[in-house]
């Protein structure tokens, strides 16, 4: 069966927070203050947008919830 288009979106965001996260005006202390933030679950906006119309008005915790059903997705797909 083909992916739901949910799926695709969730994706879509996840790589295109990663793409923005670790571009090469990026410094290492940008980069970790938001990996700390996605990794708290914070409910503040994503501050890496940018070019992304995906992620505008997207939190870190919403993010996080995204990135979390995908790995369990893919883990339950797996076995």
């Amino acid at each position: 069966m083909p992916p739901t288009l949910d799926k695709e979106i969730r994706q879509i965001q996840i790589e295109n927070f990663h793409r923005a996260l670790f571009n090469k005006k990026s410094s290492g202390a940008f980069i970790k203050n938001e990996i700390l933030k996605l990794q708290n679950g914070s409910r503040d906006i994503l501050t890496v947008v940018g070019f992304n119309s995906c992620l505008k008005n997207m939190t870190y915790e919403s993010l996080l919830h995204a990135l979390e059903d995908i790995l369990r997705e893919n883990k339950y797909s797996a076995q």
